[in-house]
């Protein structure tokens, strides 16, 4: 008979450091921000760095940290659901450091979700529990990302900054992504149907896989069992709406901690930048890297947060300058702190 893996013996092989994701990461930006000087001049960057307020410095780190710890709340709060609870700062510890493997380690961010695996394992809980975790935490996310999208539109609408061709587009998105969600109500209201699609699913991905190894690596009494415990927390969620309330906020906290930063950072370097310059001027960025293949946006977040807010009339010296300055913030320094705490947690056993 063939073995069936364990979670645990599927999942301990060691991290690998991918060397050519890393030589991107430390050569591209530094390339592309000494392009950026270049072409303002390196004299008036200098300058405008120099006048850099601190205070609105350490607010826009304080808000970059105040995404983890919200990140860390958020999962906390799904964990909790479940029965399950564990303190924290090891939450935020680990926050930073998958976040952090997923920058530096190959597979994408699998890395994360292997160190989120090792942490729940340490604590004697399974894959299936950090499944449940990451799904809930999709599913809030997409419907906080769905009502940000139709406020967005009616700015959009009020401020008639929508031609006919850009409503018949945004109006077949709305429809797509309703129906969405519509067959994702009316399938978790038959509990058998999502068991036997989920079950056929493990066992259609689970013949390569045998084929390959000649190990299977899905149970499918485990399956089921962890899609009753996803329909308990589900339960559990519904019946604690102030507890549910809590991690709708938390949430948002992680959405909107990136968009402060960059707000202190551009009123650190003089500029108190108007808030729907910020937030259209973010969103094309992160739709414009969304669609790049560079890792995490690697040059790619540096050339387009100077284009997009430079042509919404920001100038120059001072988009290039926050630009750099941003990236340090939510991008360089989380790495450094995060393999910090994953030292931590290695010292401490929780990995």
């Amino acid at each position: 008979m063939e073995d069936t893996l364990t979670d645990r013996e599927e999942l301990q092989a060691p991290l690998r450091i991918d060397y050519k994701k890393l030589l991107y990461v430390l050569i591209i930006p530094v390339a592309v921000g000494l392009l950026l000087v270049r072409l303002v001049g390196e004299r008036e960057a200098l300058a405008v760095l120099q006048g850099a307020r601190t205070e609105f410095v350490i607010l826009a780190v304080i808000a970059e940290s105040l995404r983890y710890l919200a990140v860390a709340l958020y999962n906390q709060k799904l964990l909790h659901f479940q029965g399950h609870h564990i303190g924290l700062w090891p939450f935020v510890e680990l926050m930073l450091a998958s976040g952090s493997a997923n920058r530096i380690v190959s597979a994408g961010g699998m890395a994360g979700v292997y160190v989120r695996y090792r942490f729940f394992d340490k604590h004697g809980l399974s894959l299936g529990s950090l499944a449940i975790v990451l799904i809930l935490q999709t599913c809030m996310t997409s419907i906080i990302l769905f009502c940000i999208f139709l406020f967005g539109l009616f700015y959009l609408l009020s401020h008639r900054l929508l031609g006919t061709t850009q409503l018949l587009v945004t109006g077949a998105m709305i429809c797509l992504v309703s129906g969405v969600l519509a067959s994702v109500i009316v399938l978790y209201r038959r509990p058998r149907k999502v068991k036997s699609l989920l079950v056929s699913l493990t066992k259609l991905i689970d013949v390569p896989w045998k084929k390959l190894t000649r190990r299977g690596i899905y149970n499918d009494k485990e399956v089921i069992r962890n899609i009753n415990n996803f329909y308990q927390a589900v339960d559990i969620a519904r019946k604690n709406p102030v507890e549910t309330g809590k991690a709708f906020v938390y949430s948002i906290m992680t959405l909107f901690a990136d968009i402060f930063s960059l707000y202190f950072v551009f009123h650190a370097l003089g500029f108190p930048i108007q808030l729907d310059v910020l937030l259209v001027g973010y969103a094309i960025t992160n739709y414009i890297i969304s669609l790049s293949l560079m890792p995490e946006g690697i040059g790619i977040s540096e050339l387009s947060l100077s284009a997009v807010y430079a042509s919404m009339g920001v100038p120059a010296g001072i988009v290039v300058v926050a630009t750099l300055l941003f990236r340090f913030i939510s991008f360089w320094l989380p790495i450094l702190v995060g393999l910090l705490t994953t030292w931590d947690l290695y010292r401490r056993s929780l990995l």
